[in-house]
């Protein structure tokens, strides 16, 4: 009994830790990055158009299913203030990862001990591409969160089940398990390549090679088969969007890993933070040495599979976030093993705790110094900017041409959406090709132009103007080509917003008639 009130406390303060290392940091009044304008975007036309799970503008609906699900258990508190949508989607990440503790402690504890447990709860915290994305909303925080209840779960059913529990206990364990890993994918359905955690879940429990494949493949196939089957219960949005397949083959195709493997790497290392990688590798060694098979293929395969998949589409660098979890089990193992074997020759436990202390400050000031750091939110005059354009643009005057605005498109979007809820903002899809369609053309020998990804708008309508945004924000090149090579766009004004690094556009580098408008 004393032991498990010393569990207990002791996950109790590892809560605390992380609910100070995250909610003072949340941000309150921005999104964490472009696909977070995108999603509340998104989340503010589903409640206008009265579209829940239907709206055109949810950003990865199809993949993120259940996070907009849950974002509209919230509806009744934001719908007449929209501006309360950001604080509460970051809060729910914060949450989410401070949440995290139980499963990784509970996880850990049943393999490698409580001390390894607790170190790496630590760890896991200090991590940089984990520290900032918890501080925003995104959906991935919440699949990595139910991908380890899943393998928590795994965990405590063999515990029960050598202890002879019965057939009903398992088979409701089973159901969790299934029902916490289907909840992964459909917060991200990327969280898939997280899936090699469960197999080597089960080389933990030492069970057999049969055992291993059959169990998984089980747990897998369940998951998925759930995930679709609710996948097709969502309403059908009137828009044509790219499948999940040929995303697949443009944002990862083979032919742009080696294009994007000096850059991608760097990304990868200042997103987990150098001197973990370094631990890593010394941690991947020492256990080749001792020979710890079980331990090699749970904490490996998931992150070499998940560079090697976001290699080619590193940025933003969160992209790297699933191999956080096993990147810090794998530092806290060596860490451990490392301080056992000191023990014996350093008697003093204060020593042994200075000398912990000294490496997770280093681990700290590395993790922020130099490694990532989420794109936003902007320089805090960029933020301003942005609010000062989607002011002027409401209270413009009313103009009979469209306005092209050349700037942040999606959050001067979402700050005129704050601004009244009588904005409206529709999609359109153009046939002329990005700057990367025309990139990979020259890239792919296999693929060609399949799949074709084209410039595509958003049409935003206020009580007064017409306005057109790049979704993507606008690149010189393509303002150029877009004007130059569309028919339907020759009368119209056009805005450049000031303060946009490195875009310059002067009325000469477009052949058409275009009235440059000064905002």
């Amino acid at each position: 009994m004393q032991i498990r009130r010393n569990l207990i406390l002791t996950v109790l303060v590892l809560l605390i830790l992380a609910s100070i290392s995250y909610l003072p940091f949340t941000y309150r009044d921005t999104p964490g990055e472009r696909d977070g304008f995108r999603m509340i975007t998104g989340i503010i036309d589903s409640v206008t158009s009265e579209k829940p799970l239907g709206s055109p503008l949810l950003y990865g609906r199809n993949i993120s299913f259940a996070y907009y699900a849950l974002i509209d258990i919230f509806r009744p508190l934001f719908q007449k203030n929209f501006t309360l949508i950001i604080p509460i989607t970051n809060y729910i990440s914060s949450f989410s990862s401070i949440l995290m503790v139980i499963p990784i402690f509970y996880f850990v504890k049943r393999y490698w001990g409580v001390t390894t447990a607790v170190l790496a709860n630590l760890l896991l915290i200090f991590i940089p591409v984990w520290w900032s994305t918890s501080l925003y909303g995104h959906p991935m925080i919440q699949a990595v969160l139910f991908m380890f209840i899943g393998l928590a779960l795994i965990a405590y059913r063999s515990k029960v089940k050598s202890s002879n529990a019965g057939l009903l206990k398992l088979t409701l364990l089973d159901i969790l398990i299934i029902s916490a890993f289907s909840l992964s994918l459909m917060f991200r359905l990327d969280a898939v390549l997280m899936f090699l955690l469960i197999p080597g879940c089960f080389f933990l429990e030492r069970y057999s090679l049969t055992k291993v494949v059959s169990y998984s493949i089980l747990y897998v196939l369940f998951a998925i088969i759930i995930f679709f089957v609710v996948k097709s219960q969502l309403p059908e949005i009137s828009i044509e969007s790219d499948g999940i397949l040929e995303d697949l083959i443009f944002y990862h195709g083979p032919d742009i890993i080696v294009e994007n493997f000096k850059a991608g790497t760097k990304a990868f290392i200042e997103a987990c933070n150098p001197l973990y990688i370094l631990l890593y590798l010394i941690t991947f060694v020492y256990l080749w040495l001792k020979r710890d098979y079980s331990t090699l293929l749970f904490i490996f395969p998931t992150l070499i599979l998940n560079y090697i998949f976001w290699l080619p589409n590193y940025y933003p660098a969160r992209h790297f976030i699933y191999v956080s979890p096993v990147l810090a089990i794998g530092n806290a193992v060596w860490l451990h093993t490392a301080f056992k074997k000191i023990l014996p020759f350093c008697r003093s436990k204060k020593i042994i705790g200075i000398s912990l202390g000294l490496v997770l400050i280093s681990i700290i000031c590395v993790s922020y110094r130099v490694s990532y750091s989420p794109p936003y939110p902007y320089w805090q005059t960029q933020t301003e900017d942005n609010k000062r354009l989607a002011e002027n643009l409401q209270n413009l005057p009313s103009r009979e041409q469209r306005i092209f605005v050349i700037g942040d498109s999606v959050p001067v979007v979402l700050e005129m959406q704050l601004l009244s809820s009588k904005v409206q903002v529709k999609p359109l899809k153009t046939s002329l090709f990005t700057d990367t369609q025309l990139q990979r053309q020259k890239l792919s020998k296999i693929l060609k132009t399949n799949p074709i990804k084209t410039i595509d708008l958003l049409e935003v309508k206020n009580e007064t103007n017409n306005f057109i945004f790049y979704i993507q924000g606008w690149k010189k090149n393509e303002v150029v080509r877009f004007f130059k090579e569309s028919n339907e766009y020759d009368d119209v004004y056009l805005v450049i917003q000031k303060n946009i690094p490195s875009f310059t556009l002067v009325p000469s580098d477009i052949s058409k008639k275009i009235n440059f408008l000064d905002i």
